[in-house]
């Protein structure tokens, strides 16, 4: 009933806003108009006299997946039991917290000792209770410190300077109206200490302070400054850098006097190098004595100056709002001796569900450890698979995991929490057993360093990549091609900056980063095929139609002309492989390319595609012609996932498909996230595996030979078509093609179908078949064994022969 609402209202048009999108449907018996964000409306109505549920729903296009819910008319005695809760107001259980929305259980989340995000000040005051100013950091890391952990500093990684210093709190995400899928804007919490507002935190001598980047946005440029990454070491991060070509490691402190210490060891420099500590308006500073090292006052800021020298040099500094005083100056590497294998971390054993069912392909899920120590909520954002078959994945909250005992039985899954802080990672590719992250802020590639199977130090991998704070701004999947170059997408940023909205290209290095293609707008999910096939999904929004598959061309531009980083602006962009009607799947994930050979039953060497909207899976029937591809996706029926399908890996040691994804905005998703693996029953496959644009028609292919008298009778098919509109406007209404400026569908006459003499393929003959957006077959068959052979293709046609 919601969803014949809501498609009745999305059919309005251009009357949706003047009727508040309130459709004249029989089942609305009462509506409210639109709620901005922040106001509240209320309205007052008579119960219906009928007991039993009545549906509400939100009908703005796309908000019907998932804002919906039932109002229950009937006894008091009928009135459902509070559910069981514990003093702090959560449910017992960690698996029905996972079930429900997870914003209120971020705070209580334990991330580990950094958190890497976007951060502003939020309502951190300075020490006279006045509002705390600083600018938003693009790439910060705030780092916990204190022996109470409620004390913080904020590392910005592209200018390399602590932009504030605080006590009395740490940091939290700023809760959004998606499931806590992690927007990744953080505010931080206490009293800030110090700050450093504005420009550079070092410099070699002579280099200006002032930001020289173009616009305030990414790294700096090569030579004066780059993060190399941080290592965690025992309860201390230590943080690489290099100012001008001088190497730098610094760990930051609270010490027991309630000074901000920073403990530094510098490089031998022919050059002398400067740090910029902080605006001196309030605040002292100290430094350890040490040759070649002084502290001074200049322009309203406390510097430290490092003279040339041809040995590293260590020393420390503090800085504090009464007398700061300095603890000796630790050994670095007697701090990097300090790995994890001196504080191990706990391992969680899950048990596996194997699927069931009657058709070619079951449902087997590994169990998430969502009863864990640190309350780590599991979104998952992506997975590979090391040489043994064990597995890495990563959450959008910042961890990755590993799991092994992956069998067929699954009966024992061992977790474990290898890392934790990233921000807000989607995608993760294992390249020679070693596992790089991206995320917001860049590729991390993952390091033990001491074999115990944690991550040490996590490397900067590539960070060229410009970060904005506006919204959508994900950055997600990771794939890599045959010569080992790496792949991501960068959702739009709303055109702030030089990479949005564009599948963005690291060499296999880390050393270069370039746009393959642009005129993206958010993007959730790549694929890397044969002969370096790169594939992304599509969804609808402005100057989106619907949404699509793309075969991606180097240099192509795919139809958001905010993201088209080209001159002039384009006027036409290459067309998507199908487009996909927004019902059917209204957010897109990612694909995958089977194997070829028959372990995963008779579809080896198939296109799959993920739908995170609608948690389902699509087999795509394409064909290509001189480079370009038409086709369409049918649903594999019995496929269902626990949350938002987004990625796709082949395990090689049991040539199955793995698929993990994440609950948020516009998903029907049940859990928060989801490991599962869809398994080949051996059982036959009765579904069109392959469809063809022919002179006088559409064949379509079957592995099963099909009855002849259903495959033959044109009754038992049904074919429409439509048109798109590609206009800034979010979304497009459906066309007929006979009447361009009217709303609705054509129907197709088949001519006749006739069936091959294999019996494995049909032709339905059309006649006078053209290209068009978007086509809709339904079929009706059944196999010659007599089994039901139902189904619907949503296919493109760019050529007809």
């Amino acid at each position: 009933v919601t969803m014949r609402v809501a498609q009745a209202a999305w059919a309005l048009g251009s009357q949706a806003i003047q009727k508040q999108y309130v459709p004249d449907h029989p089942a609305v018996l009462l509506a409210t108009s639109l709620v901005n964000p922040n106001e509240t409306q209320t309205f007052a109505w008579v119960a219906p006299e009928e007991p039993g549920d009545y549906p509400f729903v939100c009908t703005v296009p796309g908000h019907a997946l998932t804002m919906t819910g039932t109002l229950h008319v009937g006894a008091l005695t009928e009135r459902p039991k509070d559910a069981e809760t514990v003093e702090n107001g959560f449910p017992a259980s960690a698996i029905e917290r996972a079930k429900l929305p997870m914003q209120r259980y971020r705070p209580y989340m334990d991330g580990g000792p950094t958190m890497a995000a976007i951060f502003s000040p939020g309502e951190a005051t300075n020490p006279d209770g006045s509002p705390a100013r600083f600018p938003t950091t693009n790439r910060g890391i705030a780092i916990r410190l204190g022996d109470a952990q409620d004390a913080g500093v904020l590392f910005d990684t592209e200018l390399l300077r602590y932009t504030a210093g605080w006590i009395g709190g740490f940091a939290e995400t700023i809760p959004g109206r998606e499931d806590e899928r992690a927007e990744y804007r953080s505010h931080i919490r206490g009293v800030v200490q110090f700050t450093l507002p504005d420009a550079r935190g070092g410099r070699a001598m002579g280099q200006p302070w002032e930001d020289p980047r173009p616009k305030p946005l990414g790294q700096l440029p090569k030579g004066l400054g780059r993060f190399k990454g941080h290592w965690r070491a025992g309860d201390r991060v230590i943080l690489s850098y290099t100012l001008g070509s001088t190497s730098v490691r610094e760990s930051p402190v609270l010490n027991r006097d309630q000074t901000f210490q920073r403990d530094i060891e510098i490089g031998p420099s022919s050059e002398t190098i400067e740090l910029r500590l902080t605006s001196n308006e309030g605040v002292k500073a100290t430094l350890s004595e040490t040759p070649h090292v002084s502290v001074h006052e200049e322009d309203g800021f406390h510097f430290v100056r490092i003279e040339p020298r041809n040995a590293p040099c260590s020393f420390s500094v503090g800085l504090s709002r009464s007398n700061p005083k300095l603890d000796p100056t630790p050994d670095f590497e007697a701090l990097l001796q300090q790995t994890s294998s001196q504080n191990p971390q706990p391992t969680i054993e899950t048990q596996g569900l194997l699927g069931v069912g009657s058709g070619p392909y079951v449902v087997d899920t590994l169990t998430l450890p969502y009863e864990n120590p640190w309350n780590a909520l599991l979104y998952v954002g992506g997975h590979d698979f090391f040489s043994n078959g064990d597995a890495a994945l990563c959450t959008s909250h910042g961890d990755v995991w590993t799991v092994r005992g992956i069998d067929a039985a699954l009966s024992k899954l061992t977790w474990k929490r290898i890392a934790t802080g990233l921000a807000n990672p989607l995608g993760l590719k294992i390249v020679e057993d070693q596992i790089y992250v991206v995320s917001l802020h860049e590729i991390t590639r993952l390091h033990d360093v001491d074999g115990d199977g944690i991550a040490e130090y996590y490397e900067s991998f590539n960070a060229d990549l410009q970060v904005s704070s506006s919204h959508h701004r994900f950055v997600t999947d990771l794939q890599t091609d045959a010569e080992g170059n790496f792949y991501y997408l960068k959702c739009s940023d709303e055109g702030r900056t030089d990479h949005g909205g564009s599948v963005v290209r690291v060499s296999r290095d880390g050393t270069e980063l370039d746009l393959f293609a642009t005129g993206l707008r958010n993007p959730n999910g790549l694929g890397m095929g044969p002969g370096n096939t790169l594939t992304f999904g599509k969804q609808q929004g402005t100057w989106i139609p619907t949404s699509g598959i793309h075969v991606v061309h180097e240099g192509g531009f795919y139809g958001y002309i905010p993201s088209a980083h080209r001159e002039p602006t384009p006027t036409e962009f290459e067309p998507p492989l199908c487009w996909i009607p927004h019902g059917i799947d209204n957010s897109c994930g990612g694909q995958v390319w089977a194997p070829p050979g028959d372990r995963w039953g008779p579809l080896g060497g198939a296109l799959l595609h993920f739908s995170y909207g609608k948690c389902q899976m699509f087999l795509t029937l394409h064909e290509s012609r001189d480079g370009a591809h038409q086709g369409g996706v049918i649903r594999f029926p019995g496929i269902e996932f626990e949350s938002g399908a987004m990625r796709g890996r082949f395990r090689e040691q049991d040539g199955q498909l793995y698929v993990s994804g994440l609950r948020g905005w516009q998903t029907t998703a049940a859990m928060p996230g989801c490991f599962q693996r869809v398994r080949y029953t051996g059982k036959p496959v009765l579904m069109p595996t392959s469809l063809t644009v022919e002179p006088d028609g559409i064949r379509l292919g079957f592995i099963e030979e099909l009855d002849p008298t259903s495959a033959t009778n044109p009754t038992n098919y049904a074919l429409e078509q439509w048109q798109y509109r590609w206009t800034r406007n979010y979304g497009s209404p459906e066309f007929k093609i006979t009447n361009p400026d009217e709303k609705g569908h054509d129907p197709l006459e088949i001519h006749c179908v006739t069936l091959s003499d294999d019996r494995r393929s049909i032709l339905i003959q059309i006649d006078d078949l053209q290209p068009v957006m978007q086509m809709a077959i339904e079929y009706d068959l059944r196999s010659a064994s007599g089994a039901p052979v139902r189904g619907a293709i949503y296919n493109t046609i760019h050529w007809v022969p």
